[in-house]
């Protein structure tokens, strides 16, 4: 499969194009990725920035390991475990939590399934992490079938929850995609009018301090995949430009100083 990937060093965002499955995330010296390669589910690899010196990190034959995203201070790797077989994005329910040394060593999970049930949470999904590497933001979704951001201890503990909108336009609406700038602003997409597909989904971004939230795009196309340059000027993400469900997709730029449009 053919993916786009961005590789952010520095303030530098550089896009290409690689064949592998699932590139997640970067530091300043490896990709960290999820593929298939030599094992029957998705397991969890990392390599030098030029694509050399490939090595597997875990080795879980019965779980798919995916969503993996290295610590910006380049010590640890968050990652979602799921059910052999089974979508971490379209099936969340077997979902857990893990973290490990950025070598691969000390894998251990922070939130399972009997946690996320203490917190009421029907299932739980693309975790990402805070810039200073102390907490973590996840996406859970709720008995009301709805999902919302919640930022969580290094422990999975003490889960709070920082988006309150459940509907746009009278539709129930989704949080999904989320990503956690080094400006402290927290960029994610929302769908609504769900109905085997979704209708509508758009860009919102939430300033992490006071919890304000802005609509970033509005219009017809399925806009997802947002982040925020690291200097706070620049959105970037993936929109789908034309009637086809799956990509061929759009790379998109927008100025995070220019006129927003507000949540309805």
């Amino acid at each position: 499969m053919w993916l786009s990937v961005f590789i952010l060093t520095g303030s530098i965002l550089t896009f290409v194009v690689a064949k592998t499955s699932a590139i997640q995330s970067t530091v300043d010296t490896h990709i960290i990725y999820s593929t298939k390669q030599g094992s029957d589910s998705m397991q969890i690899w990392k390599m030098d920035l030029d694509g050399s010196n490939p090595t597997q990190l875990t080795n879980d034959q019965m779980h798919e390991q995916e969503w993996a995203r290295p610590s910006p201070d380049g010590t640890k790797i968050i990652y979602t475990k799921a059910d052999k077989g089974v979508s971490i994005n379209f099936s969340t329910q077997t979902n857990s939590l893990w973290m490990m040394n950025i070598d691969g060593t000390n894998p251990h999970e922070i939130i399972s399934i009997a946690k996320r049930n203490q917190y009421n949470w029907t299932g739980q999904t693309h975790p990402e992490w805070s810039p200073d590497s102390d907490k973590i933001l996840l996406v859970a979704t709720l008995p009301t079938f709805t999902s919302q951001l919640f930022v969580v201890d290094l422990d999975g503990n003490n889960p709070e929850q920082i988006t309150q909108t459940t509907t746009i336009g009278g539709q129930s609406a989704n949080v999904l995609d989320p990503s956690w700038s080094k400006t402290n602003q927290i960029v994610y997409a929302r769908q609504w009018g769900c109905f085997v597909i979704c209708s509508n989904q758009d860009i919102f971004s939430m300033d992490y301090v006071s919890r304000q939230e802005t609509r970033i795009t509005n219009d017809a196309h399925w806009n997802y995949d947002p982040y925020l340059s690291p200097d706070g000027t620049t959105y970037l993400w993936l929109s789908f430009r034309d009637s086809a469900i799956l990509c061929p997709c759009d790379m998109i730029k927008g100025s995070a100083t220019g006129p927003l449009n507000p949540t309805p």
